[in-house]
């Protein structure tokens, strides 16, 4: 029986020749072949002997792909899983149909392998030319066991090339912070070199150890940056701050006083002195506007009680005038009447 991908079970007939074998569909009842299909030897890739038959393993798809290498297909294609063809990649499988009188199963499979091979065999030594290796012949174990060794090679080829790798890119990162003095720079290459599997302990130590001294060559380039940075500032500060003193006691003006003593106050290491002989000036000054100030306003209230009292005079003098001229007219008046008086 012929087992194709779809684990179905079809009646056939092996016929093997010296450059192919054929898979025939024989029919019993009128003695005739139905069909065929004719396999070259040059495409038997290995021979596997199963507990029940012969797997063949070949180099093209013989017949309908199944349904297990079409989800294979499709998880590969969608990247759920890569896949990696290799010599049992295309199957079919035969199960020898034995009458009671004829040896057993594992006899007749070994018959068969060993036939197949030795053909592929002789075709190949009188066929240099032709592109194939013959069969080799195993067992299902031998085939899982294959299959586990390879595994475990690309694993540890994995691993070798990713070790190596990130070694190198470790050692030149160490070279750009040696030069750079920039420890930031191994923190990702000191995170992949130690992930791979049995990377350099000595080379991880020594990157270690130069991550520490970096870290303490940026610590104290940083204090001594920011001691230069107060200094600059502190001069800077103390220098505008004399200034405007100089200038305050000239003008006597406070205000110009007051940026230049807030930033002396914040920087660091100004001369306290200083900037209390600044503010006392500035006090001293406000005071002085102050004091001014007031003195203008008693002045300017004094004018006003003056201007007010001189108009009041004013006001009443000319009451009083207008009053006189009133009653010298009204007398006037009255001496006129009763002089009119007496002449009638």
């Amino acid at each position: 029986n012929s087992i194709n991908e779809w684990r179905v079970s079809q009646s056939r007939v092996l016929i093997l020749s010296k450059s192919a074998y054929y898979r025939v569909s024989y029919n019993a009842k009128n003695g005739k072949v139905d069909h065929y299909h004719k396999t070259p030897l040059q495409q038997l890739r290995v021979l596997e002997k199963t507990t029940t038959g012969l797997k063949v393993f070949l180099a093209e798809q013989d017949g309908y792909s199944g349904p297990k290498k079409w989800m294979g297909s499709l998880a590969g294609a969608i990247g759920v899983r890569k896949q990696t063809p290799n010599e049992f990649q295309h199957a079919r499988e035969y199960l020898p149909a034995l009458a009671a009188e004829e040896p057993a199963s594992d006899v007749i499979v070994d018959i068969i392998a060993a036939a197949f091979a030795k053909a592929a065999s002789l075709l190949k030594e009188s066929n240099p030319e032709l592109n194939f290796d013959p069969p080799s012949v195993i067992t299902t174990e031998q085939r899982y066991q294959i299959l586990a060794d390879r595994k475990e090679a690309e694993r540890l080829a994995a691993e070798k090339k990713e070790r190596e790798t990130a070694e190198a890119e470790l050692r030149q990162a160490m070279s750009a912070a040696t030069e750079s003095r920039d420890g930031s720079m191994l923190a990702r290459p000191i995170r992949r070199a130690k992930r791979a599997v049995e990377a350099d302990a000595a080379l991880l130590d020594s990157a270690d150890e130069m991550v520490k001294t970096l870290e303490a060559e940026k610590k104290e380039r940083e204090l001594q940056e920011r001691l230069e940075n107060e200094r600059k500032e502190r001069e800077a500060a103390t220098a505008e701050l004399e200034e405007a003193i100089g200038a305050a006691r000239q003008s006597r003006e406070p205000s110009t006083l007051a940026k230049p003593i807030r930033r002396c106050k914040k920087a660091v290491g100004v001369s306290e002195e200083l900037i209390g002989e600044a503010e006392a000036l500035k006090s001293e000054i406000e005071a002085e506007i102050k004091a001014e100030k007031a003195r203008l306003a008693a002045e300017l209230a004094e004018k006003k009680a003056a201007e007010k009292k001189a108009a009041e005079a004013a006001a009443a003098e000319k009451k009083a005038a207008a009053e006189e001229a009133a009653a010298r007219a009204k007398a006037a008046k009255d001496a006129e009447a009763a002089q009119s008086g007496g002449d009638g």
